[in-house]
């Protein structure tokens, strides 16, 4: 496969890499029927930047990753999920909704098209009773809308993949547009038998990122980024080439009222040969000139790169594409200029920007498809994400919050996104007295005696679990300074390999 950027990308303006907005098929198979709506920019240059550019595709992986999560769950409404037949049931399906990888690969390789070209495509088939059986997810670049033709059906109704054959034809296949709503699931709204031949139709879930150009197709980060790719790409060649030529730079020898002796001129050569070719060389070659009041000149030709220049273009391009996705530079382990603190609030904000309106759209739709499709009303799908608190922070607020009063331990449980337990005094408030824990409904009642008898009673269940709560805690600090870097030694006083 061409490894080099496509020359579609080669370009001196983005509109070079634009498409016409229609195409005729090319098929005698297609002809006399209907058109192909081509994305305005080209998808398959879009993919190659991925492939060749190392920060896009750290970005694009790692927005890819992290919109999947840690996967999903299958919950009922109403709270009811042990043993909960249909949300067993559900789970099941979902985990098995792709024959051949997992559904958490399945996305991801979705998403990654999505974040790449700015469009995704995911094939649904059906069962025999019209059931969702399977999801695949197809390469964006062989999908196209297939343009409306009066009276029968609207542009965004029907689509085509065509895929190259060794034939002399290309192989098309042809999809409706995937309604998760049976009674939508009719001619008036464009759905048909299309391949014909006893061939089933499949249905295609289209995604795609805003684009205030196009109701039909995204737009890509990817796309305001080409010149930059263009600049990373041309530098890393040029820095190649110096290398490869020993680093050597372009001169001009200019000899007046004389000539070089051929002795010289053959000394010289062997000189440029050694170098150009990386081996050592022995002497350096002393230029003799014939004729009377002879005079020799070496000029540099071109501009003089300044040194680290390379490094210095190659950072800010680096700079500019992640800014361009999103991405914090910590998460792709640029730590220049970040502490904890300011780490976990890129992260945060990082999350609420990027990831989480493409998990809302995915779970709104994949909701619509447990409802209407499979029946299931009181069931919901939502991504498993991970938790962005600051548990040093809320370990604080626990503390304190229990001191007070204010939390019980099933509170401070809740707070920190732990199961709660069910134990004597779990759901009680306690404040800690110079007679130890009372419980705060009773704090005002209670004559000393009283207050004591309640707080040795009640105390030693409850500071028990206090202990194991704030142990949990620690050991989650623990981990995240440990794999954040923050954490100088170990808790026998040892230092890190790192340190």
């Amino acid at each position: 496969m061409e490894k080099n950027l496509p020359s579609v990308i080669k370009f001196r303006q983005a509109k070079e890499i634009r498409k016409q907005e229609t195409t005729q098929p090319e098929t005698a198979e297609a002809s006399n029927s209907i058109q192909k709506v081509e994305p305005e920019y080209c998808f398959e240059s879009l993919a190659k930047i991925y492939e060749l550019n190392s920060t896009a595709n750290k970005c694009i992986n790692l927005i890819a990753k992290n919109i999947v999560g840690k996967g999903f769950k299958i919950s009922s409404k109403d709270g009811d999920n042990k043993d909960n037949k249909q949300v067993l049931n559900m789970t099941d399906i979902f985990k098995n909704i792709s024959p051949e990888k997992s559904f958490n690969q399945f996305l991801r390789e979705a998403m990654i098209d999505l974040i790449c070209t700015g469009n995704a495509a995911i094939e649904v088939s059906r069962d025999g009773s019209g059931m969702v059986q399977h999801m695949y997810n197809v390469p964006i670049d062989t999908i196209r809308y297939l343009k409306g033709k009066e009276w029968v059906f609207r542009t965004w109704q029907r689509y085509v993949m065509e895929v190259e054959t060794s034939l002399s034809k290309n192989r098309l296949t042809y999809f409706n547009r995937y309604y998760s709503q049976k009674e939508m699931r009719t001619s008036a709204n464009g759905y048909a038998d299309l391949n014909g031949d006893g061939k089933k139709t499949n249905e295609i879930i289209r995604l795609k990122l805003d684009n205030p150009m196009s109701k039909f197709y995204g737009l890509s980060a990817s796309v305001t980024l080409l010149k930059k790719y263009l600049v990373t790409k041309l530098a890393e060649e040029y820095n190649i080439g110096e290398f490869e030529n020993g680093l050597l730079s372009k001169f001009v020898i200019s000899v007046k009222n004389g000539t070089i002796t051929q002795e010289s001129m053959n000394a010289f050569s062997e000189y440029l040969s050694d170098i150009t070719s990386g081996q050592q060389w022995s002497s350096v070659p002393i230029l003799n000139l014939k004729g009377n009041g002879a005079d020799i000149s070496i000029d540099k030709i071109g501009a003089e790169v300044k040194e680290w220049s390379y490094l210095d273009l190659l950072k800010f391009n680096r700079q500019e594409i992640y800014v361009a996705f999103g991405v914090p530079p910590v998460m792709l382990g640029i730590t220049e200029n970040s502490n904890r603190a300011t780490a976990l609030e890129e992260e945060r904000k990082f999350y609420e920007s990027e990831i989480e309106p493409i998990q809302k759209d995915l779970e709104e739709l994949f909701n619509r498809m447990i409802e209407n499709d499979f029946g299931y009303e009181r069931l919901q799908f939502k991504f498993v994400v991970q938790d962005m608190r600051d548990f040093e922070v809320l370990n604080k607020i626990v503390e304190d919050g229990q001191k007070s009063g204010r939390y019980s331990i099933n509170d401070a449980k809740s707070i920190m996104g732990e199961e709660m337990i069910d134990v004597e005094g779990a759901n009680m408030r306690f404040k800690e007295t110079s007679m130890g824990l009372v419980n705060i409904e009773d704090l005002g009642s209670l004559s000393n005696e009283a207050a004591d008898r309640q707080g040795k009673s009640m105390g030693e269940a409850v500071v028990e679990n206090i202990f194991r709560l704030r142990e949990k805690i620690a050991s989650k600090i623990q981990a995240e300074k440990i794999m954040t870097g923050t954490e100088d030694k170990k808790s026998n006083g040892e230092s890190y390999p790192w340190n």
